[in-house]
């Protein structure tokens, strides 16, 4: 009877400690077993099975959860979110004032499934009301299957660095889309369904779940913030040195519970072969293209979110890795809620200063267009001893190769951490990009990133700079690349001259909410912008090296309010004007698909796992 209340009070304790009521201990049906749980941790969820408990768990939730729909995968299976409170609210305007949005993502590459099972499990627990004093002060939205065709597409598609489960799916999707590439071109209907949470619910906190398949180390889990040098840079310094430590660090349920240990994301390498895990030069990071802000985690920092990706460890088994991708995210959810009127003042504070360039003025301001990679601190990495010892090439040829001998675990001190984006190339932002009547599905992305664009009803003179005599060459290290044939737009100049600008041109005024962002996407120099996507080849040939955005760094009232028309997205994401004639001026990313070839995207073994 004594152990027995010993450990009754301890379990009493750690649930005290986590916001946890007694539920937590009792036994659960075997009915709400997640299929993960109840194979005893040797399969994961087909997509049917995520929203059979979605739907489970929001019905014995007593309203505290919903399940959105968010339309159909392009092979016709349902993509949903679970939207959760006390109670759930019905859409974005029924958020409390005293509440924040948190947005957790899983399974953008459905070989990595440990979020996709933790959240299951995680809403579980809401429904049973254990995370009541969360709900206070955080509405959740999860989505546990980004990815519902890659999911499916089960195979041994990551057995060689994760050993279990043996089946899982394709980190691509069925149209050959690797999603964590897509958050700048956004063409994928997967994607579009992210971005639409993103205008309408604008969570403050963004959580992507992966799983690294990198170097052998002793570290439960690798963390990264938003990298990308446009980034506000005391947002990245809150994100990566006061939240991220705090969720996953000393005190936290990581900590407490599991008695595991955290790093920033990265792997050994060497500057002449980045994809070698060799400790002997003592760094510690990733290739050179990480601020890129293609890659979800990146881009969110754009838009003033806290960012936290989590890289599980691979070879750790799948129970484990379940365990340790739960408690980050809770960690997160939870020190979301310690954190809120500091996130929040964050949010504000940055989203007053962009549309407040109006009346305050640009103060100089630049966007960054491409960056170098410095030494952000010394860290010390949990491994193992690593030799040259024989092996095989990616071709399959002899050669030595480094790897860990697990039965001599070391540890590598004061490793070069490599994960500070310093500029290169900027630009001045201006007060205004004018785009050429015409570049519609630029224009359609634009708002799909939640930028105003407005049309010009008749000519206004100003001045404008122009961007012209350029080379295009194909992107050298992401030239084909996700269905596209990138080229960089260089080495040209800059002219100015005042003009006649004419009715029907698309203005993009900087003085609004996504600002710079605005300027990531228009510059044509950008190594990540609109132009590198292809966005405006109908507008540029060889024989006519002119950029169609202009730019006016002039006042912002250089262009009368009565001048301009609104354009917006339809219900169905297609563009059309809101003047009198409602002209449709655009169609849907959805249904340009449609005429993309599979042919064009090759499935490519990438080492790198975001």
């Amino acid at each position: 009877m004594k152990r027995k209340m010993t450990i009754l009070a301890a379990l009493a304790v750690f649930c005290a400690l986590f916001g946890l009521n007694a539920a937590f201990a009792a036994a659960i049906d075997d009915d709400l077993l997640t299929p993960a749980e109840s194979s005893n941790y040797t399969r994961t969820s087909t997509s049917a099975e995520v929203v059979e408990f979605c739907n489970k768990f929001a019905a014995m939730s007593k309203g505290r959860i919903r399940v959105e729909d968010l339309g159909l995968s392009p092979m016709g299976k349902p993509m949903v979110m679970m939207v959760m409170g006390n109670p759930a609210p019905a859409g974005p305007a029924q958020v409390g004032r005293d509440k924040v949005v948190a947005f957790v993502q899983c399974n953008i590459h459905p070989g990595e499934v440990e979020g996709k099972e933790a959240m299951l499990i995680f809403a579980r627990e809401v429904a049973q009301g254990q995370h009541d004093d969360l709900l206070k002060d955080v509405v959740i939205l999860i989505n546990p299957n980004m990815s519902p065709d890659g999911n499916d597409m089960f195979g041994e598609n990551r057995i060689d660095s994760q050993p279990e489960p043996r089946l899982v799916g394709s980190r691509r999707t069925a149209q050959g889309f690797n999603l964590n590439r897509d958050f700048m071109k956004v063409e994928a209907p997967e994607t579009l369904t992210t971005m639409k949470v993103m205008r309408e619910w604008k969570p403050v906190l963004f959580i992507d779940s992966h799983t690294t398949d990198g170097s052998r180390m002793r570290h439960a889990v690798t963390y990264h913030w938003s990298y990308n040098a446009n980034t506000d840079k005391d947002l990245a310094d809150f994100n990566s040195k006061k939240f991220i430590p705090a969720a996953m660090g000393p005190g936290s349920m990581l900590d407490v519970k599991y008695h595991r240990t955290t790093r920033p994301y990265g792997n050994f390498f060497t500057l002449d072969d980045p994809w070698v895990d060799n400790p002997s030069a003592g760094l510690w990071s990733k290739t050179a293209d990480e601020d890129l802000p293609r890659y979800v985690f990146n881009y969110v920092g754009l838009r003033k979110m806290v960012s936290v990706l989590l890289e599980c460890y691979s070879w750790d088994p799948f129970k484990t890795r379940v365990e340790t991708q739960y408690a980050c995210i809770y960690g997160s959810l939870t020190e979301l809620a310690k954190q809120k009127a500091t996130v929040v003042d964050f949010v504000n504070d940055l989203t007053a200063r962009e549309e407040g360039r109006e009346k305050n003025g640009l103060n100089g301001e630049v966007v960054v267009l491409t960056t170098s990679r410095d030494v952000t601190e010394l860290i010390d990495i949990d491994s193992y001893w690593h030799d040259l010892v024989p092996g095989t090439d990616w071709d399959g040829n002899p050669c030595m190769v480094w790897s860990a001998d697990l039965s001599k675990p070391h540890t590598y001190k004061d490793m070069k951490h490599v994960a500070t984006f310093t500029p290169v190339l900027s630009r001045e932002l201006p007060a205004y990009y004018l785009i050429e009547d015409g570049c519609v599905e630029a224009v359609h992305a634009l708002l799909i990133h939640d930028i105003e664009v407005h049309r010009l009803t008749k000519d206004v003179t100003l001045d404008a700079k122009t961007y012209r005599n350029f080379t295009r060459d194909v992107d050298p290290d992401f030239g084909f690349y996700e269905g596209h044939t990138r080229r960089l737009y260089l080495n040209g100049e800059w002219t100015q001259e005042t003009e006649t600008i004419p009715a029907g041109t698309y203005v993009v005024s900087t003085s609004q909410r996504h600002g710079k962002l605005a300027g990531v996407l228009l510059e044509p120099e950008s190594n990540d912008g609109l132009a590198s996507w292809n966005f405006f080849d109908n507008k540029i040939s060889a024989n006519k090296r002119l950029y169609p955005v202009k730019k006016s760094l002039a006042d912002y009232g250089v262009i009368a309010g009565e001048n301009l028309e609104k354009i917006t997205l339809d219900s169905d994401q297609a563009v059309s004007s809101d003047g009198s004639s409602g002209c449709n001026i655009g169609v849907s990313s959805v249904a340009l698909l449609a005429l993309v070839p599979l042919t064009l995207f090759a499935a490519v073994k990438l080492r790198h796992n975001r």
